[in-house]
């Protein structure tokens, strides 16, 4: 029997839908986030050494991570269209299969023929680039089970489910954080591997997200199978529409970082305590917003779904609430951060200096939390309805023409805290500017109508 879409996607209460299922995916993503954190706290038991290393592999596994993220996006967006017109899935699955295998092999096989050449780029000195060849050849070859449990689970947000994939995700940090220190530390009958041990953790941990993913995901596969879809036919259509959304959207994930390179240069002309004040603050920001990553992801598969069945009205209705959630969530527990900055940042640093930064930094910038949610919300759905360089041109002019020159405005006049203000400033303008953009892009009426591309 072919599964049917979540409840409260086509039908039902929308706003009940929003918030249970937005709630799970928040919970898999913050733990999630705390990989990151459960492997430099067993890597720092190795030494300074092993530590320092493994910070220059972020931007390059981050980038892999992107691309990926990307690929699902666009295989999302295609998948619950489909579904939204009660048309078969196969192809768009089974196509988009063979690209997920393609490109996470793709990316092993780049980091593998670039290694040296990439790390010695990014300033790795003679100590570290032989620890980075420890870790990063054992951690290329994730790239390819990462890229087939995004796959598989992103067939299943396209149905508008979430239990499976915040399960995933729990499982994943549960098997790294028992791994780590067996394989890293080697406690217990486990030979102690360094820095090799903590890349085989992450990589077994995903493998076994796999297996469940595929398990679990099992009864959402549609029929057929990948070599009936591996024809030229085949691959240029569901290829093409799937990597028509995720090109522009890796565009504008490879902008981010970019942005928050520059604004981290203009703030460290003020002393290192203000540094070190926005590395906390970011990070703070980073696991806040997860909450609006979540409600992103799962209302883009509601407006895709929608759009292809031509609700119309049930799709702006999503939005709506969306919205509604977002600027609830971001005025709350931003004025929350806002009042409460030195308590907060206690837990942190007892330096009164960057203390007194953060403080600061908690009064003016979770302003833009709202605005960062709506911005958020706009272009996830720009993608969903595939209009991928609407949500690119709203992207680019927030960072590009909003966000960095407010900020170079703000170092102009001398002030880091008028910097700090660029990020609610930005926001504010950006997320009426996409939502202009939404508008625009969204067929007028509210009944059935024709899918149109493009």
């Amino acid at each position: 029997m072919a599964p049917h879409a979540a409840p409260g996607v086509l039908r039902g209460p929308i706003l009940p839908y929003l918030l249970r299922h937005s709630l799970r995916l928040f919970a898999g993503l913050l733990a999630l986030a705390s990989l990151s954190l459960v492997d430099v706290y067993f890597i720092g038991r190795l030494g300074p050494d092993p530590l320092t290393a493994v910070g220059f592999t972020t931007p390059v596994f981050l980038f892999g991570v992107n691309v990926l993220l990307s690929l699902g996006t666009g295989l999302t967006a295609i998948l619950a269209q489909t579904i939204g017109r009660q048309a078969p899935v196969a192809p768009p699955f089974w196509g988009g299969l063979s690209l997920s295998v393609l490109t996470g092999s793709i990316l092993s096989l780049l980091g593998y023929l670039l290694h040296d050449r990439l790390f010695g780029w990014l300033g790795a000195s003679e100590v570290h680039l032989p620890l980075l060849r420890e870790y990063m050849w054992a951690l290329y070859p994730a790239f390819l089970p990462m890229a087939l449990v995004l796959h598989l689970l992103g067939l299943v947000r396209a149905y508008g489910y979430t239990r499976l994939p915040m399960l995933v995700m729990l499982l994943i940090v549960g098997a790294n954080l028992l791994l780590d220190p067996l394989l890293i530390l080697g406690w217990g009958p486990f030979p102690g591997l360094g820095l090799r041990g903590a890349a085989l953790a992450t990589g077994l941990a995903i493998g076994l997200g796999l297996i469940v993913a595929m398990i679990g995901g099992r009864a959402w596969w549609p029929a057929g199978g990948l070599r009936a879809w591996l024809t030229p036919g085949h691959i240029d259509a569901d290829w093409g529409e799937i990597l028509y959304i995720a090109g522009p959207a890796a565009l504008t994930r490879v902008l981010l970082p970019f942005a928050g390179a520059t604004v981290t240069g203009l703030l460290a002309r003020y002393g290192a305590p203000v540094v070190a004040a926005y590395g906390i603050g970011f990070r703070v920001d980073l696991t806040l917003l997860m909450f609006m990553i979540a409600l992103s992801s799962v209302l883009s598969p509601f407006v895709s779904q929608n759009y292809g069945a031509g609700q119309l009205l049930r799709l702006r209705q999503g939005l709506q609430h969306g919205a509604l959630l977002a600027l609830a969530y971001g005025l709350g527990i931003g004025m929350i951060v806002a009042l409460s900055g030195y308590a907060l940042g206690r837990l942190f640093t007892q330096d009164p200096n960057i203390l007194s930064a953060f403080a600061t930094y908690c009064f003016l910038v979770p302003w833009g939390y709202a605005f960062n949610g709506l911005l958020m919300l706009a272009t996830g759905a720009l993608h969903a309805i595939s209009r991928p360089w609407h949500a690119t041109a709203a992207v680019v002019s927030h960072l590009l023409l909003l966000y960095l020159p407010l900020a170079a405005l703000g170092h102009a006049l001398g002030y880091f805290e008028a910097i700090l203000l660029a990020y609610p400033l930005s926001h504010l303008l950006g997320s009426g500017l996409s939502w202009y953009l939404l508008q625009r892009a969204l067929p007028s009426g509210t009944g059935t109508r024709q899918r149109s591309g493009g």
